[in-house]
């Protein structure tokens, strides 16, 4: 046997002799909120999913350029929640297979109408608008995801339909965010939350929002050489403004400065500060196994999340 193969064969055994158990396959669900409008005002969520659920199969995909993102599957719990499978992948690229006892590699063949997809799982509860989604590599990217719903919206009767998700964050982020001595810098980028440029989004973007009809707002403030920006006025105090509300439209924060008896300058973001759960997997469960075990995980997570009221509370603070 050669080097190389002695240290693969030494892998799979442990010091006793006896065979490794295989690890664990770990996935993570990110939970979101939904903000979706139309040319007529806010989106009516329950409607939209009832809708997307009695569409033909072949009508629920985008395609952009090569690229395919489309529902390969959509199911409705008896409690009203939904859980999509979403695959994304390019037209006319065959995959490149693999032998990995011959050492051997061949292209395998598609038809004309397959495509090499990536897949993710996405839970769904309209009522609440809250929305987990399976984090896998490869998967299916959120700016996809938002751009499918939107899409396949639009083609039936949602006029100007835009779907956006924003991660609801962890208690660890304004935890974390108490722990900076020093703020030298702060960026928001702000996506329009349900109905309309809410109380808060005002206080931090004036007017702007909605004189300009955007739907994405980027706002950064950078305090002067060696001071910090106030902490209980300004830019700071509407971030934490804004995640004393779940349903808020963040979509991400960033803080860099310096904490308590911190050295060097450290960066505090949103991204990683995202409500999560973890998932660890049997990697001895087969495929159509593993996916039940989170599909099953991700319905439960997103059935836990209360947001109805904070929907009623941003709706009627636009009006």
């Amino acid at each position: 046997m050669s080097g190389r193969g002695s240290m693969i064969a030494a892998r799979q055994h442990n010091h006793y002799g006896g065979t490794l158990s295989p690890r664990n396959v770990n996935r993570s669900l990110l939970a979101y909120v939904m903000h979706g409008h139309t040319r007529h005002g806010v989106l009516d969520y329950i409607e939209f999913f009832t809708m997307l659920n009695a569409l033909p199969l072949n009508t629920r995909r985008v395609q952009r350029q090569d690229q395919v993102t489309a529902i390969a599957s959509l199911e409705k719990t008896d409690r009203g929640s939904l859980v999509l499978r979403i695959v994304t992948g390019a037209q006319g690229s065959a995959p490149v297979l693999f032998d990995i006892e011959t050492g051997k590699e061949r292209v395998g063949p598609l038809n004309k109408t397959e495509i090499v997809a990536a897949s993710t799982i996405v839970a769904v509860n309209p009522r609440t608008r809250a929305v987990v989604v399976e984090r896998r590599r490869p998967g299916v990217p959120i700016s996809s995801i938002e751009r499918l719903l939107s899409h396949v919206g639009r083609e039936f009767g949602y006029e100007q339909l835009t779907i956006a998700l924003t991660p609801l964050a962890g208690e660890s982020f304004l935890s974390e965010l108490t722990e900076f001595e020093r703020i030298r810098r702060a960026e928001v980028l702000l996506t329009r939350p349900n109905f309309d440029w809410t109380t808060n989004a005002r206080a931090l973007v004036g007017d702007l929002g909605a004189a300009s009809d955007a739907d994405v707002i980027e706002v950064a403030a950078s305090a002067s050489r060696g001071q910090s920006l106030r902490k209980e006025e300004g830019i700071v105090q509407d971030i934490k403004n804004f995640m004393a509300r779940p349903i808020n439209g963040l979509k991400n924060v960033k803080i860099l400065g310096r904490k308590s008896g911190g050295a060097s300058e450290t960066t505090l973001s949103l991204e990683r500060h995202q409500l999560r759960q973890e998932v660890s997997i049997p990697q001895s469960l087969d495929e159509g196994a593993r996916e039940e075990m989170i599909v099953n995980r991700a319905l439960n997570f997103v059935e836990s999340i209360e947001l109805s009221s904070e929907s009623t509370t941003d709706d009627e603070a636009a009006k």
